[in-house]
């Protein structure tokens, strides 16, 4: 598995793995993803081409200024078992485009690419924790504890692979910048 995402600047990256770790510690609710690599996704794949996901990205990046990005809120993904609680990111027609563009340009890269990230369906989010339906009324109420209103400086491009928990960051090229020049 692997996927184009952008990971999130350090404020919010803070922020995201602060609520994991209370929500371990505190609910049980043992996420893979606790301590790595908060980020969104614009295209998800059961594999990519290393080479042309580089090529991809390296072009993005590199026709793209950083851009700030605003959350909203929690939101629950219901039609999954365990249920995926996250933080919805603010589709605007900025981000909307330049998704449309990643999703162009990374899919020939792609095998199997999961429909659900396709520009016509796409639900930019920053995934919190799988949960169980039981424990949600507590998740809830601990995560009634922050605030998820939050501008996010995104200033790169970057390629996520392996399952949880053993993903790792193989690629990531900042916005406007060299390609390739902070790889992961």
């Amino acid at each position: 598995m692997g996927g184009i995402v952008s990971l999130l600047d350090e404020r919010a990256t803070e922020k995201i793995l602060a609520v994991r770790q209370r929500l371990d510690e505190e609910l049980g609710v043992q996420t893979p993803f606790r301590n790595h690599y908060p980020h969104f996704s614009y295209q998800v794949a059961a594999r990519y081409d290393a080479e042309q996901l580089s090529e991809a990205i390296d072009g993005l990046a590199s026709g793209r200024d950083p851009f700030v990005v605003r959350t909203n809120g929690i939101g629950v993904f219901s039609d999954s078992e365990p249920l995926i609680v996250y933080v919805p990111v603010i589709r605007d027609a900025d981000l909307s485009r330049f998704h449309s563009r990643v999703w162009d340009e990374g899919k020939s890269a792609g095998t199997d690419l999961q429909d659900y990230y396709s520009p016509r369906r796409w639900t930019p989010h920053i995934t919190l924790a799988p949960v169980d339906r039981a424990k949600l009324p507590s998740v809830m109420e601990l995560l009634s504890e922050y605030s998820f209103y939050w501008d996010v400086q995104i200033e790169n491009v970057a390629a996520i692979t392996g399952d949880a928990p053993h993903r790792k960051v193989e690629h990531r090229t900042p916005l406007g910048g060299d390609a390739g020049s902070a790889q992961g």
